[in-house]
C-alpha cells in the first residue's frame, strides 16, 4: 500500500523522514469563492552553517538537535561565497545516526551531526559525499517547501490536498488560504438596490458561488451605507429565487428562515462591497 501511494505519499517521501507535511485540515471553510483559492504553505527553517560546523575529517555537518532522519532532502546554497568542498548548489539527502556506514567514512553520527548523500538511495545506503573544504559563514541548508491545493464546493473549501510534502520542517508550518474576491455594488443605484424587495443585485459569478446562510462582510466603500445596513458589519446571505439577487439577514438562522433585513433607501457611492469569509487551515 505504501509503495502504491495509498496513504498520499510515495515510499521515497516516507523514507525522507517524519519532518514533512502529513495533513492539512481546514478550520473555516470560507464563503463566496468564485474560483479555487491559492493555498500557501510556509517554508521550512533555513539553517545557516558556519565553517566551524563543517568537519572535513568525518565528512559531517553540525546542527544542534537537528532531528533529521536519513533521507531528508536539503538544498545547499553557498550564500554567494565559497562552497563547502565536495558540494555544489543542489539538493542532498541526510545520512543520520541510524544509518550504517557503507564504507565512505563519516565518523560517529550523533543527534547534532549528519552526513550527506548525493541521492536518496545513496543516503539510505550510507554512502556519504566527501567534504574537502569548510565553505563560508553565510552558507545554508534548507528543506523543500510543501505545497497544497484546495477543493472548492459551492464557494467553500471542502478539502485541502497535499501536492508535495516538503522536508526538514521542525514545527507545523503556517498555512494561508487566499481570500474570496470582493463583490462591488453600486449602492446609490435604485436598479441595483431594490428597496421594494429588500434585495441587492449582484454579479452572476457571485450569485453562482453562494448559498443561503453564507456569511459576508458589508462595507459602504467610503460612501453612505444602504439604509438598513451598517458598514463593516457581518451579515448572512439569502439567495433569492430571482437570478443574481440576494438579501441579507442578521443571523444564519434568520437567513435560513428567509427573514430579510428591511432596506429603506439606497445609499451613496458606487463602491459598496460584500466579501465572503476567508478560509483558514492548520498543518500537521
Amino acid at each position: 500500500l505504501q509503495s502504491l501511494g495509498i496513504f498520499g505519499i510515495s515510499d521515497a517521501e516516507r523514507s525522507a523522514g517524519v519532518d514533512n507535511l502529513s495533513a492539512v485540515g481546514y478550520v473555516l471553510t470560507g464563503t463566496c469563492h468564485r474560483t479555487v483559492p491559492t493555498v500557501t504553505v510556509a517554508a521550512p527553517p533555513t539553517n545557516t552553517i558556519a565553517t566551524s560546523k563543517v568537519n572535513t575529517t568525518d565528512n559531517t555537518i553540525e546542527i544542534t538537535s537537528h532531528k533529521f532522519r536519513t533521507g531528508t532532502k536539503l538544498t545547499y546554497s553557498n550564500g554567494s561565497g565559497s562552497s563547502i568542498g565536495g558540494l555544489s548548489e543542489t539538493a542532498y539527502y541526510v545520512i543520520a545516526k541510524e544509518t550504517t556506514d557503507s564504507g565512505t567514512t563519516f565518523g560517529d553520527l550523533t543527534n547534532n551531526t549528519f552526513a550527506l548523500g548525493s541521492s536518496l538511495s545513496n543516503a539510505q545506503a550510507g554512502t556519504a559525499v566527501a567534504l574537502s573544504g569548510t565553505g563560508n559563514n553565510s552558507q545554508t541548508f534548507i528543506g523543500d517547501t510543501a505545497t497544497a491545493t484546495a477543493v472548492l464546493t459551492v464557494g467553500k473549501v471542502s478539502d485541502i490536498k497535499i501536492a508535495s510534502v516538503g522536508s526538514a520542517y521542525t514545527s507545523a508550518p503556517t498555512v494561508t488560504i487566499a481570500a474570496p474576491a470582493t463583490e462591488t455594488i453600486d449602492g446609490d443605484n435604485a436598479s441595483k438596490v431594490v428597496v421594494a424587495d429588500d434585495e441587492i443585485v449582484v454579479a452572476s459569478a457571485f450569485y453562482g458561488c453562494i448559498a443561503t446562510g453564507d456569511i459576508v462582510t458589508y462595507a459602504d466603500g467610503g460612501g453612505t451605507a444602504i439604509e438598513g445596513l451598517t458598514t463593516a458589519t457581518d451579515y448572512y446571505l439569502i439567495k433569492s429565487g430571482t437570478s443574481n439577487r440576494i438579501s441579507l439577514a442578521t443571523t444564519r438562522d434568520r437567513a435560513i428562515l428567509g427573514t430579510k433585513i428591511t432596506i429603506t433607501a439606497v445609499g451613496a457611492g458606487s463602491s459598496h462591497t460584500l466579501i465572503g469569509q476567508t478560509p483558514t487551515a492548520t498543518a500537521t
